[in-house]
């Protein structure tokens, strides 16, 4: 199956890419009548995320989430930007709900991503130009 990507940052040695697939292995034994049937009629989709690092075109770091429905799979890197502050982790929302958090997975992703790049890269030399 081919991903499809939904947000791609570059620079000159890496690229780090939002990606998602449809699950190949569905597991909605969680989800509530109304969800399996919004399911079923194709008003939602159930998915596999991927955040994928880039050195040079190798894959050095990765992370995925699989087994998430979403109306809109690219609605999955924006949650963190949603201009209401009672729908992201912010000082205003923690302010109102010190004990809660919201699941919001992306920047997560993309944190472990690139921390396992930098991991893989560790002992990688570098070559410097005079």
């Amino acid at each position: 199956m081919n991903w499809t990507t939904i947000r791609e940052y570059r620079t000159r040695h890496f690229t780090t890419r939002l990606q998602w697939q449809y699950e190949e292995y569905p597991d909605v034994s969680w989800a509530d009548a109304p969800t399996l049937r919004a399911l079923e009629r194709g008003d939602l989709v159930n998915v596999c995320f991927r955040v994928v690092v880039y050195c040079d075109g190798r894959e050095v770091g990765s992370d995925y989430l699989g087994n998430s429905v979403y109306r809109d799979p690219a609605d999955f890197a924006r949650e963190h930007l949603d201009p209401d502050p009672m729908h992201r982790n912010c000082s205003l929302f923690k302010a109102k709900h010190p004990n809660t958090s919201i699941c919001i997975y992306y920047p997560d992703m993309l944190r472990i991503a690139i921390a396992e790049a930098r991991k893989a890269l560790t002992n990688v030399p570098r070559l410097r130009s005079v």
